[in-house]
C-alpha cells in the first residue's frame, strides 16, 4: 500500500442533527497509529473512524458520548447500527476535548487519551477489519478535528487471560484454644523476611459485623504449610481514634516499612465512613499514623486494597453511588507517596442497588499481563466472586465478568515460585482457606 498522504491541515468540521460521517481521502496501513484531537463543542458525540468502507457507513468507531458519560469503541454499519465492543466512564469533569491516539493491527485496536495517562482506555481483539479508510464521525453534534497522517506501526497483540481457580484446602482456624468457634472475614496475606503472615476481620461466631474490633494474625513458614500459627491480636479497636469496628486489612510494603490500610468505620455516620493506616517494621508491632484518617467516603466505603504499579498506588475499595440506596461501586484514589491521596473516581458500576453489603465488597485487583482483573463478590450469593478484565487500572465494566468462582472475601496471592493463589473466607467457615490459581489465554 503507498504511503499514506498528508490531511488537510485546517481543522474539519462536523455539524449536524443524525449521524455524520467524514471519510478522508486518505487510506491507513494495514497497521498503523494516528492521533486525533477531537472538541465536541455541542450536541452528543465526537469520534474516528477507521476499517471503513469507502462510503464509510460499515466499520469501526472511537468515539465521545457526552449523553451516556462514556468513551465507545463500536463496530457501527448504517445509522443506527452499532455494536459497543468496550466503553470506559467519561465524567463530565472531563470536558468534551479528547486526544485520541489509536493503534490498529493483528486483529485488534487500542485506543488511549493523552490526558488520562499511559493505559489503554478502550481495547478490543478478534476484529475482522474489512475497510482501510478512516475518518471522522459525528451524532446530532457540531464538532471540530485535527489530525495528523496515519503511520505505520506493528501493534503487539493483545494476549488477555482467564483465571481458574481448583480446590480449596484450609490454612488457618482462629478458634483454636478458644472455647466457642471464631471466624475470619476479609484478610490479607503478606510474605515478611520471617515467612508469611495473615490479618484479617475476625469474631466469635456467630456474626457480628459491627462488634468486629480486632484483626486476627497468624504466621506461616509457606503458603503450603498447615495449620498456621495463631498470634496475639495485630490491631484493636481505638474509640479515641474515631474508630467503632476494624474491618478489611490489607498490607503493602515500601521501603523498609509495612503499610496496613483498612476501614475503622465513623462514630458519626454511614456517610463519613473512615480509611485509617497503621505501620510496622516487623510485621508484628503496628502503630497508626497521625494522618488519620486517610480520607472519609459514602456509603460504607470500606475494604481498602492498594496496588502499585510504575511507581502509583492506587486504592481500590466498595461504596455505594451517591445515596445508600443507590448503586454499589468500587472506588479508586491514587497516590504517590501514600500520604495525599487523590479525590475518589468511580471504577467500577454494579446495575444491583442497595445499602449496606453488596456485590462489590472485598475488590481485589491483579495485574497479570497486558490486563488489570478485578475480583470482588459476594455476587449472586455469600459465596460468589466474580471477575472483571479491564486493560487500564481506573475502570471496568459490568459486561466484561469473564469467571466466577466460590469464595467470599477473596485475595490473590503471587508465592516466590511465582505460583498464584485464591483465599476463602467468611461468618460461616471456620478460619481461612486456600486454592492454586492458574492463568489460561482468553479465546
Amino acid at each position: 500500500m503507498p504511503p499514506a498522504r498528508p490531511l488537510p491541515a485546517e481543522t474539519v468540521t462536523l455539524r449536524g442533527s443524525s449521524d455524520l460521517r467524514r471519510v478522508l481521502t486518505t487510506s491507513a496501513p494495514a497497521t498503523f497509529e494516528w492521533q486525533v484531537h477531537a472538541r465536541l463543542r455541542a450536541g452528543r458525540s465526537a469520534g474516528i473512524l477507521f476499517g471503513a468502507s469507502k462510503d464509510g457507513q460499515r466499520g469501526y468507531v472511537a468515539r465521545l458520548d457526552s449523553r451516556l458519560g462514556q468513551l465507545i469503541l463500536a463496530r457501527v454499519g448504517p445509522w443506527p447500527e452499532e455494536e459497543r465492543l468496550a466503553t470506559f466512564p467519561w465524567e463530565p469533569l472531563d470536558g468534551r476535548t479528547v486526544n485520541f491516539r489509536i493503534q490498529v493491527g493483528n486483529g485488534t485496536a487500542r485506543v488511549w487519551v493523552k490526558e488520562r495517562g499511559t493505559y489503554p482506555l478502550l481495547e478490543a481483539r478478534n476484529l475482522k477489519v474489512g475497510g482501510s479508510h478512516i475518518g471522522f464521525y459525528g451524532l446530532d453534534a457540531e464538532a471540530e478535528f485535527t489530525a495528523g497522517a496515519p503511520t505505520a506501526a506493528n501493534p503487539s497483540r493483545i494476549t488477555a487471560h482467564v483465571p481458574d481457580v481448583g480446590k480449596f484446602v484450609h490454612l488457618f482456624d482462629q478458634g483454636v484454644g478458644e472455647s466457642k468457634p471464631w471466624y475470619i472475614n476479609d484478610h490479607c496475606l503478606f510474605e515478611g523476611p520471617d515467612g508469611w503472615h495473615l490479618f484479617g476481620i475476625t469474631h466469635e461466631q456467630p456474626a457480628n459485623p459491627m462488634d468486629e474490633r480486632h484483626f486476627a494474625h497468624a504466621t506461616g513458614r509457606s503458603l503450603g504449610e498447615r495449620p498456621w500459627t495463631k498470634q496475639p491480636f495485630a490491631l484493636s479497636w481505638d474509640p479515641a481514634q474515631g474508630e467503632n469496628h476494624l474491618w478489611a486489612p490489607h498490607v503493602i510494603r515500601r521501603g523498609r516499612t509495612y503499610h496496613m490500610f483498612y476501614c475503622a468505620g465513623s462514630l458519626k455516620s454511614n456517610y463519613s465512613f473512615r480509611i485509617h493506616e497503621a505501620t510496622s517494621t516487623d510485621l508484628r508491632n503496628w502503630k497508626r499514623v497521625d494522618r488519620n484518617p486517610l480520607f472519609e467516603d459514602f456509603y460504607d466505603a470500606r475494604d481498602p486494597m492498594v496496588l502499585e504499579d510504575n511507581g502509583l498506588y492506587y486504592m481500590y475499595y466498595t461504596a455505594n453511588l451517591d445515596s445508600p440506596v443507590g448503586n454499589h461501586v468500587v472506588n479508586v484514589r491514587t497516590s504517590k507517596d501514600l500520604k495525599k491521596w487523590s479525590p475518589a473516581r468511580v471504577a467500577f458500576v454494579h446495575p444491583a442497588k442497595g445499602t449496606f453489603g453488596g456485590p462489590t465488597e472485598s475488590p481485589f485487583v491483579v495485574k497479570y499481563g497486558d490486563h488489570f482483573y478485578l475480583f470482588c463478590g459476594p455476587d449472586g450469593s455469600y459465596r460468589t466472586t466474580k471477575v472483571y478484565r479491564s486493560p487500564n487500572p481506573y475502570a471496568w465494566s459490568h459486561a466484561e465478568q469473564i469467571y466466577s468462582f466460590p469464595s467470599h472475601a477473596a485475595e490473590v496471592v503471587q508465592d516466590r515460585d511465582g505460583r498464584y493463589y485464591a483465599t476463602d473466607s467468611g461468618w460461616d467457615l471456620n478460619g481461612v482457606f486456600i486454592a492454586p490459581l492458574t492463568w489460561h489465554p482468553a479465546k
